[in-house]
């Protein structure tokens, strides 16, 4: 390992080299400067790459430096590789033999894995974004991706970039565009790799694209937009639309997107009920309606009522009781229903039943006492008779 020393302000007899053996994460160098003077390097070496170097001399820290490493004298350390990556030049000879002694498994044009016994595709799915930053490193997440975080049905990943070339790997397929570059709210997302903001998602997915064969389409569909647009309602409300309309509105006015723009101030707007654009899904035309619905939990419901349907109602047949019983069991459970119409509307049922008003009066029951009361009655009959 080779250090070349450079110094920002101040630095000892004019500055300083050494030569040694590399050594991988966190490594300790001693040296002397001007042959007197003790100083420390401590810097952090991954894959023959400098993350960190910091050179202490009379406890000050001086920043600034250079390191050039030697592949020979750097030997790769697969513990310290991720479960999936990318070949280089500086690693490919070591690799090579890694993976011709059953330590590496190659599963695409210079990617390689550790993890020798699970499939290729779970393995490239669960890794998509450490991938993207290889292979594309200036890479947008854009189109669908973008609204959707997740890649699509087929595994397709659409991105703007300078590379135009798509790169197929199992299970995950990186499908680039030309397109405008970043914009100051786009978010950083992995290393130089940046996520569109949810407007300028919005904004793109209102361009209709077209299906290629088995392919999915670069942008979602208008029903899956409506969708989209309909549960952003249900969670954050008519603010959350209006916010998003201001923030696209800005947006488009740097991209040159008015038309898509238009199109999605007359989707907001039909959901807000200030306009009457046609739609397509149910949600949307309930919405429309002023009948909205919540269709996560209708299917919630159907389950429901599938599973009860499927199960036999279970017989509990009553224990005989003595007339006493019976009667004050019949009493309460009067006096419950009275009191829960009372509740709603007061004085409507007195004049029905004088004693049970009378009892509700003095006693200055409300709907919980009512119900704790038939509790004790029903234990009482339970022990007297049950």
């Amino acid at each position: 390992m080779e250090l070349e020393l450079k110094r920002p302000g101040f630095f000892p007899a004019g500055g300083g080299h050494f030569t040694g053996p590399a050594k991988t994460q966190h490594s300790l160098v001693k040296a002397c400067l001007d042959g007197k003077t003790p100083w420390c390097c401590v810097c952090r070496i991954m894959l023959h790459k400098v993350d960190v170097f910091v050179v202490t001399y009379q406890q000050v820290d001086y920043c600034d430096f250079r390191v050039a490493l030697s592949d020979r004298k750097s030997p790769l350390s697969l513990k310290r590789l991720p479960e999936i990556f990318v070949s280089s030049k500086v690693m490919s000879s070591a690799v090579s033999k890694a993976a011709k002694g059953g330590r590496l498994r190659k599963i695409g044009s210079r990617l390689y894995t550790r993890n020798l016994t699970e499939a290729a595709e779970q393995i490239v799915r669960r890794n998509w974004h450490a991938l993207l930053k290889d292979y594309f490193p200036d890479a947008l997440i854009s189109d669908r991706t973008a609204l959707e975080n997740r890649p699509a049905a087929d595994g397709s990943v659409f991105i703007i970039s300078s590379g135009t070339r798509t790169v197929a790997l199992p299970g995950i397929t990186f499908r680039p565009r030309k397109g405008r570059p970043p914009l100051d709210n786009d978010f950083p997302f992995l290393g130089d790799i940046r996520l569109c903001s949810a407007p300028r998602a919005w904004l793109e997915n209102m361009r209709r694209s077209r299906k290629r064969g088995a392919e999915v389409a670069r942008t979602l569909s208008k029903a899956e937009l409506e969708e989209r647009l309909d549960g952003l309602l249900r969670q954050g409300g008519e603010a959350a639309l209006n916010r998003l309309r201001d923030d696209a509105r800005d947006v488009s006015q740097k991209l040159d997107m008015a038309e898509e723009f238009r199109s999605l101030d007359e989707l907001i707007g039909t959901f807000l009920g200030t306009r009457k654009a046609r739609l397509e899904t149910a949600v949307g035309q309930a919405r429309k309606r002023g009948l909205p619905y919540d269709p996560d939990r209708l299917v919630l419901f159907q389950s429901l009522f599938a599973e009860l349907r499927a199960r036999a109602p279970v017989t509990r047949p009553s224990r005989s009781m003595v007339d006493s019983a019976k009667t004050n069991l019949a009493f309460f459970e009067s006096y419950f229903s009275i009191s829960v119409r009372q509740e709603h509307s007061p004085g409507s049922s007195a004049r029905f039943c004088p004693e049970i008003h009378r009892l509700h009066s003095v006693g200055g029951f409300r709907f919980s006492q009512s119900g704790f009361a038939s509790h004790q009655c029903v234990h009482g009959c339970e022990r007297g008779g049950r």
